[in-house]
């Protein structure tokens, strides 16, 4: 109750500031760094003490279609203070998170895999005790939580990270994308702790009230997103403030085949050849080190004469051999000739403030130029609230794109993320049964209740194709991925402005043509495989069929069926004498864990059936789960009884190009908490009039107050 009471009034305290839940959208968004960047802690006594600083280091192996990533984060402790802190950030939302070490005075903590539960109580347990220990923890599959204990004054801890991904590849191109920040999420839901409140203050400290929770969340958790103190990091820091928060990369890219070309949207590359003829490149940042503030986002093109088809790379081992296959479809120049129903959604939320809501808009613009005078649409705009331009779809005429464009024009990014509202109206959309219906979502994907989501287009969409199109410089790309998915669709990404219609031209390219469907794997007899995905989905053009398999014995060839453009097709593949590779393993025991949680959001599996499953593929294969967590702990007592580590929280970056507030994003309406501010001020009102109570708050503020 008490952590609950000092949550409720430290948002008060902050939701009070002026311009709070403003955009702030005339901000400039191209603010040059500075060298120091520190959220700070201010007494009521007037001390201040340094936030925990961050340096990234970024490096790994390419090879083939197998990424080995590896990320160093340095945390440093300036102040004088024994200190315990959190970090939230990003990783891909495919990665197989391996490994965890920790460096520390020159020695090596190695992390182990337990139970998430458990793991926890061995990291608090070590903290207590005054161990250096850390934890880290998957709070959803592209978003995890570093937590350190007991770092000693003007020191420094070193976190080391391994993981291991698959590439990406669509209309020959390869792309590795490595998420750096992360856009604040809107948390629908009624507070669970408002019901808790009720019963003694007499415990209640308030100068404990932030030093608790400022190592947790901005938001209380409520009962559609129970996890959001987990998810909502306090500290923001604009790019300005962004002196420590920088990051280097060296990367060593093996295609297998030759190059024509390796490009980044995102950042200025230096790429170069450790030895003459090699098909190995060095891929480097020009400028040293980069601004966690923004995807790294690494293209590679092959020469068109090694354009791929098709790909086998094989993991032998003691008990089962492991197999990833990749096979391209054949390009087919034919076009679908049904009459078709778009709906547009279009996030227009305070979250996209800055050069994504240009992008949206401009993606947007582009797609109404695809439609012909046959086809029908309409466009649903959301923020807290979502509303249609028409009532029903209508004909993709000259003036009703008229009124589309200067609807479009017209929009502002504000308010909250309510995508379960536009989802509802859009499937909702009178149906002509004649057209096919295809929704296109344009969003930046900020939310935090993701499987809500998932499980509202899965029950309510129907026969229709779902697309979505990621905007901005740090998208959620778990819920951009998992959405296209569940609406069996597809997704791209608009990066930057320039991108915006290459991007929409691209995804046009692929729903104007007949998908492949049917798609089915026929091992040879008496095989034991277990593959995933386990039912293949229907591909669009330019998209390849990926598949990981487990199989108790080896094999020499198998053959892949299916329709294309409503005839049968069919192709043969050597499996025997394909490359090898590591950590395939790992690989398919991460999507086998992604299948068991799929099957809990969409089929209603209970926890109890599938969780103990997980723990076990996460234990086995050493990985990082829903339900499993690395904790690393040094045997030695380090901390002196008689001092206390305070709790401190290492701020994430802004995302490069969004203007929106700091500390409490914009994308999270404040309706829940504008609620209880009333209640919580009376109660207030009453712990003030006790004696001994006046002056004793401890505030967070960051660095400069929203403007």
């Amino acid at each position: 109750m008490v952590r609950n009471v000092a949550k409720l009034l430290a948002l008060c305290a902050l939701g009070s500031m002026p311009g709070m839940f403003s955009s702030n959208a005339g901000a400039d968004t191209q603010a040059e760094i500075s060298t120091s960047a520190d959220l700070e802690l201010i007494s009521h006594e007037g001390g201040v003490s340094s936030a925990l600083r961050l340096n990234t280091e970024l490096s790994g192996e390419v090879n083939g279609l197998v990424a080995t990533i590896t990320l160093r984060q340095t945390f440093r402790n300036p102040s004088p203070d024994w200190v315990n802190g959190r970090y939230v950030f990003p990783l891909p939302d495919k990665a197989a998170i391996d490994s965890l070490s920790l460096e520390t005075d020159g020695r090596i903590i190695r992390g182990v895999v337990k139970e998430k539960q458990a793991a926890k109580r061995a990291f608090e347990a070590a903290k207590a005790s005054g161990k250096k220990a850390g934890l880290l923890q998957q709070n959803r599959p592209n978003l995890f939580a570093m937590s350190l204990a007991n770092i000693a004054p003007d020191s420094e801890v070193i976190a080391t990270i391994t993981w291991v991904q698959t590439v990406d590849f669509k209309a020959g191109l390869f792309s590795l994308r490595l998420p750096t920040t992360l856009t604040p999420r809107f948390i629908p839901g009624k507070p669970v702790e408002v019901m808790e409140i009720a019963g003694s203050e007499e415990d209640f400290v308030p100068e404990q009230a932030l030093a608790i929770d400022s190592a947790t969340g901005w938001s209380l958790n409520t009962d559609r997103v129970p996890d959001a103190a987990e998810i909502t990091p306090w500290q923001v820091l604009q790019p300005e403030q962004a002196g420590s928060h920088q990051f280097s990369l060296d990367l060593m890219l093996d295609a297998g085949l030759a190059l024509s070309s390796i490009s980044s949207l995102s950042h200025a590359l230096d790429v170069s050849a450790p030895s003459k003829g090699s098909n190995r490149q060095r891929i480097r940042f020009s400028n040293g080190l980069e601004a966690l503030d923004r995807d790294l986002l690494i293209h590679w093109a092959p020469v068109a004469s090694q354009q791929p088809d098709a790909a086998v790379f094989q993991q032998a081992g003691s008990e089962a051999d492991y197999s990833l296959l990749m096979v391209m479809p054949p390009m087919q120049n034919i076009v679908q000739t049904l009459p078709r129903e778009v709906i547009f959604i279009i996030d227009s939320s305070g979250s996209m403030a800055g050069i994504s809501m240009p992008q949206a808009k401009r993606g947007l613009r582009t797609a109404l130029g695809y439609l012909s005078p046959t086809d029908r649409f309409n466009i649903v705009d959301f923020d807290s609230s979502a509303n249609a331009l028409f009532s029903e779809p209508v004909a993709a005429s000259r003036s009703n794109l008229s009124r589309a464009e200067a609807f479009v024009s017209g929009l502002v990014a504000d308010g909250g993320t309510n995508m379960n509202a536009a989802l509802k109206l859009a499937f909702k959309q009178r149906r002509e049964e004649s057209y096919l219906r295809q929704i296109i979502f344009i969003t930046d994907g900020s939310v935090g209740n993701e499987e809500e989501l998932f499980r509202l287009i899965q029950s309510r969409l129907d026969d229709a194709r779902l697309f979505t199109v990621g905007i901005g410089s740090a998208p959620n790309s778990h819920f951009m991925r998992g959405a296209a998915h569940y609406g069996r669709g597809s997704y791209e990404n608009i990066a930057t402005l320039d991108q915006a219609e290459k991007r929409m031209n691209a995804l046009f390219a692929r729903i104007n043509r007949p998908v492949m469907s049917n798609l089915n794997i026929h091992w040879p007899d008496n095989k034991a495989v277990e593959m995933y995905p386990a039912k293949i989905p229907d591909l669009y053009l330019g998209e390849p069929l990926m598949v990981l398999a487990r199989s108790t014995e080896a094999m020499a060839q198998l053959n892949i069926s299916g329709q294309l453009a409503g005839k049968p097709w069919s192709r043969s593949l050597k499996v025997s004498g394909a490359p090898q590779a590591t950590n395939l393993d790992k690989l398919w025991a991460r999507q086998k864990v992604d299948a068991l949680i799929s099957a809990q959001v969409v089929r209603g599996e209970a926890v109890e059936k599938i969780k103990p499953e997980i723990v076990k593929l996460g234990v086995e294969h050493q990985l990082s789960t829903r339900y499993t967590s690395f904790v690393a702990i040094e045997e030695k007592i380090s901390k002196p009884e008689h001092l206390t580590a305070k709790n401190k929280q290492v701020p994430n970056l802004m995302p490069k190009g969004n203007t929106m507030s700091v500390p409490l994003p914009n994308t999270a309406t404040p309706a829940n908490l504008l609620l209880i501010m009333g209640l919580m001020l009376i109660l207030l009102g009453g712990i003030l009039l006790r004696p001994g109570w006046a002056g004793k708050w401890l505030v967070l503020v960051p660095g400069k107050q929203p403007k």
